[in-house]
């Protein structure tokens, strides 16, 4: 019994310690979901920018209001984007956290066709509640 005991405590390491045990690779919804966050974060600090910009009459400096017309610019196509098709190729393991995986994604913007984009790469890491990109 206690061979059977210390065989079992044995495989159990051996499991744990070659990462079979561990997460999964992200699936395709949880990249689209990852790449998303990403393009909503970005419009997010575009709409910060130009709410800043509220007041930039006051302050009279040249540089601030160029920062001001370039951050409404960036805000308005922003708004324009939009991920309309998403297609996972494959992943692998990270030799740091996480996995690496190629993708293709199909994005309408203005002056841009909605046509599929070549493989991409991306590095996708788990965190306590959701994957998310390292850029």
């Amino acid at each position: 019994m206690s061979k059977l005991f210390v065989l079992s405590a044995l495989t159990l390491a051996a499991v744990f310690s070659s990462g079979v045990a561990s997460a999964n690779e992200p699936s395709e919804k949880e990249m689209l979901s990852a790449l998303q966050g990403k393009l909503d974060e970005a419009g997010q600090l575009a709409q910060d920018r130009s709410d800043q910009c509220k007041y930039v009459r006051e302050s009279r400096d040249p540089y601030a209001a160029l920062l001001c017309i370039t951050s409404s610019i960036q805000k308005e196509a922003q708004r324009s984007i939009s991920i309309t098709g998403f297609e996972k190729i494959g992943c692998t393991k990270a030799r740091a956290t996480g996995y690496v995986c190629d993708y293709r994604i199909k994005v309408s913007a203005p002056m841009t066709p909605n046509t599929w984009s070549p493989v991409e790469t991306k590095r996708f890491i788990k965190t306590r509640d959701r994957w998310i990109t390292a850029d």
